[in-house]
């Protein structure tokens, strides 16, 4: 018997989410905060990168370099992975300059058109336009009570 295939909602250029989503066991929701996670602590990574190089940091640059790497290949993103595996390499075997420079750049493009594919497919984490009901006082009081009368007995 064939397990059924759980397909990405999203459609976000860039991104094969085939074989993630089998590593995250289907969980589409993991798999989208995840995406969101990457946003924020890897945008920056070519900026990094290239402040890495220029002062001669060749062990930062290729230590974020391989991170990039990691995350893309895991996420499933087919046109930044191969950019930050051959920059990585390149780096680790101290490639010349010009050639570094032209990988960071092939890179830099890579990274930043899966961001903003990123924040343009995913939605947002907490929907903006998500009202919450008014709170009825009475029930507010009584639901402070037991929380209250069960925290004081451990349960």
């Amino acid at each position: 018997m064939t397990q059924a295939q759980t397909t990405f909602p999203y459609s976000i250029d860039g991104l094969d989410p085939t074989a993630a989503l089998r590593r995250m066991e289907d969980d589409i929701e993991l798999y989208a905060a995840l995406l969101r996670d990457f946003i924020d602590t890897e945008k920056d990574a070519a900026q990094v990168i290239t402040n890495a190089v220029a002062r001669g940091d060749q062990a930062t640059a290729t230590r974020r370099a391989h991170t990039v790497k990691g995350l893309a290949g895991t996420f499933g993103a087919v046109r930044l992975h191969p950019a930050a595996q051959s920059l990585e390499t390149a780096l680790r075997e101290g490639a010349p300059a010009a050639h570094i420079d032209e990988l960071l750049a092939h890179f830099e493009a890579a990274l930043i058109s899966l961001v903003e594919a990123l924040e343009a497919g995913l939605p947002p984490e907490h929907p903006a336009d998500t009202e919450l009901a008014p709170v009825e006082p009475s029930q507010l009081a009584r639901v402070c009570r037991e929380l209250i009368d069960l925290t004081a007995n451990w349960d």
